[in-house]
């Protein structure tokens, strides 16, 4: 299955929520006040089913479907996410590793087995 993740540019196992880079503190710090990132229609990981995310810090957070990812971040998100070099990758993972969310809202895998098969600018979707 193809799992999308948005990831710093130079940085691959850098998510939107994290980070240590300049560029990254401004877009996290913006995206961790809610300010137009949608959290509170936002479902918490364990009320869709994804339980095992505190138990292994090398699991990481991806999207089943470029729909969801949309639906998670906004246009106006992305486009500040673009902003501060952030893309998306694409990984082709076996459907048996992944934990998707009862909803499809999120997915999670591990990121460290996997290498991306393509990347994708956040103003293309």
């Amino acid at each position: 299955m193809k799992v999308y993740r948005i990831e710093h540019k130079w940085n691959p196992f850098c998510g939107p929520y994290n980070g240590h880079h300049r560029d990254e503190y401004a877009c996290t710090h913006h995206i961790d006040k809610g300010e137009g990132a949608g959290f509170e229609d936002q479902p918490l990981p364990y009320d869709v089913g994804l339980t095992n995310m505190d138990l292994d810090e090398d699991l990481h957070f991806g999207f089943p479907s470029l729909r969801a990812l949309k639906r998670w971040f906004d246009h106006c998100v992305r486009e500040q996410l673009h902003d501060c070099r952030f893309i998306i990758k694409v990984f082709d993972i076996s459907d048996s590793v992944v934990q998707i969310a009862n909803d499809g809202s999120q997915c999670i895998f591990y990121r460290k087995e996997n290498r991306a098969t393509t990347t994708l600018s956040l103003l293309e979707v």
